[in-house]
């Protein structure tokens, strides 16, 4: 991978209005001074782009053993859909990685297709990457784990998590969410950039004419990591 890529993916986030700084309410109800919207990445070009992030991201995480060559990338509704989407099509272009894409609908379907799935509805005998867009507290991603495992009498290879950004927040007792449910199901959580290299990058950093990150966001971030982040 680029080198930079962590300089490059931040600037690109901020760019497309997908990483923002302020005050945003979580799923958690915690009141965050910065949010990740993947869903503001919505014309073709970003879209080409963020797939190619995700896709050269895990063609590092297989050639450094840490993940096999996966069958299925699951998208949790509704983010989850495009990022699967666009990082499909890019592992084909670059990689030659040939994909299948399931998604979980949040509603039964009455008419047509019933299927539980959208799109490909995963085995038992497929190797299966969730992709999000942030690790918070990991209950989407525990809610599409149950997804898949419902799609087969037995146990599907869900072989890790990958998010464009790690939140690093903390449990009740302080730990990281993301090791917590490592070690809770046994899937490693990878990510594109943590919250320590939004800082680190963008800090005092001009992206699209303005600072990105100024002396105010970096300290109500370092804040809030005080009070929410994992030790």
């Amino acid at each position: 991978m680029d080198p930079d890529y962590k300089l490059h993916f931040a600037s690109f986030l901020f760019a497309q209005n997908a990483l923002r700084f302020g005050k945003f309410e979580l799923r958690s109800k915690r009141i965050s001074p910065y949010y990740l919207d993947l869903g503001q990445i919505n014309g073709g070009p970003g879209l080409v782009t963020l797939g190619n992030y995700y896709a050269s991201f895990i063609n590092h995480l297989v050639e450094e053993e840490k993940i096999s060559i996966p069958d299925c990338l699951f998208g949790p509704a509704y983010k989850g859909i495009p990022i699967a989407n666009a990082t499909a099509m890019q592992c084909e272009n670059k990689m030659g990685f040939s994909i299948k894409v399931s998604s979980a609908r949040k509603e039964k379907k009455e008419h047509g297709d019933a299927s539980d799935f959208l799109g490909y509805t995963p085995t038992k005998d497929d190797i299966v990457l969730i992709l999000d867009d942030a690790f918070s507290t990991g209950k989407s991603i525990e809610d599409a784990r149950l997804s898949i495992l419902r799609s087969t009498e037995e146990k599907s290879s869900i072989d890790a998590v990958v998010v464009a950004l790690d939140r690093k927040e903390s449990t009740i007792n302080k730990k990281s969410a993301a090791r917590t449910f490592w070690a809770k199901y046994g899937i490693p959580v990878f990510s594109l950039l943590t919250i320590y290299d939004v800082i680190e990058h963008l800090h005092n950093k001009e992206v699209m004419d303005r600072i990105a990150l100024t002396d105010e966001n970096k300290a109500d971030i370092e804040k809030y990591l005080k009070e929410h982040g994992a030790d």
